[in-house]
């Protein structure tokens, strides 16, 4: 069970918006009162094994920080040693490129030394059981559903839009590489509506960067 506290007791808020008429509120209250058009809105925790949540759902914005639970924490490093040893098929790599407009990967393995890009405008993204192993992973499209995907010594994930009217452009997560618990994404995201509901085990930082718009 995910508890949703108070953003500004728990978040870095260096805010980035950019979106159409658009109202976001926050307890509340409109995020353009503490984010400007041109920042990010950044969730941070400095907390060893947590787990940072988002949701944004009837144009409401939710943040949660929780400390992943024991049990939990054995449950991923089992799962991470039965993906890296499974025979599913997958691509190896330097720089990977993927570029599907949809995409359902089901116990895949993406593997690339320097960097990941998987997708294109407008695409449609499901990870459920899927390996992504890089330093850097982009995931771009419009819709993204994750389902147990472990990622594997990222320093960044970005989803991204490349659409001009996607209410977020972007959101980037930290991973705390030295946790106790493997990165893990579960949830889904819809970045032209907005609309998030979305848990990143093992993050440290999450930065949304709104459209215009909704800043303006």
């Amino acid at each position: 069970m995910i508890r949703y506290i108070s953003l500004l007791a728990v978040a870095l808020i260096s805010l980035p918006l950019c979106a159409t008429k658009h109202t976001i509120t926050y307890n509340g209250e409109d995020i353009r009162t503490f984010i400007k058009p041109g920042q990010s809105l950044t969730v941070s925790t400095d907390k060893k094994n947590n787990a940072i949540a988002i949701r944004i759902k009837n144009n409401v914005l939710q943040v949660g920080i929780n400390e992943i639970d024991k049990q939990d924490t054995k449950n991923i490093k089992l799962f991470l040693q039965k993906l890296k040893a499974g025979n599913s098929g997958g691509f190896t790599s330097r720089k990977l490129l993927l570029s599907s407009g949809v995409g359902n990967y089901k116990g895949s393995k993406f593997t690339a030394t320097e960097q990941m890009t998987i997708g294109t405008s407008g695409a449609n993204l499901s990870f459920i059981a899927t390996l992504l192993e890089a330093p850097a992973i982009i995931l771009l499209g419009t819709t993204f559903e994750f389902k147990d995907c472990l990622t594997v010594n990222p320093n960044v994930v970005q989803l991204q839009s490349l659409s001009d009217t996607a209410l977020i452009k972007a959101i980037d997560i930290t991973f705390d590489k030295k946790a106790i618990t493997p990165p893990l994404i579960n949830g889904t995201c819809n970045l032209e509506t907005g609309e998030i509901d979305i848990l990143f085990f093992s993050a440290k930082k999450v930065a949304i960067q709104f459209c215009d718009s909704v800043l303006n």
